[in-house]
């Protein structure tokens, strides 16, 4: 587990996809993301963005 601190959310949203990436999002490797509600689009996004895809991936908040 990863414990992300950074001064804005943009650079803890980019440290988290890279480690995201580092491990392989497929469908054989499940990675699974916590973050605020409010950071949870922006996070997928960028997960997708990086990625080309996110089928491996889940993004949730302390809410959900």
């Amino acid at each position: 587990m990863a414990v992300f601190t950074s001064k804005t959310y943009f650079d803890c949203i980019e440290h988290a996809v890279e480690k995201a990436n580092s491990f392989g999002v497929s469908l054989d490797t499940r990675v699974i993301l916590f973050c605020e509600d409010k950071f949870a689009l922006s996070l997928e996004k960028a997960l997708v963005a990086k990625a080309g895809g996110a089928f491996g991936a889940e993004v949730l908040s302390f809410g959900r």
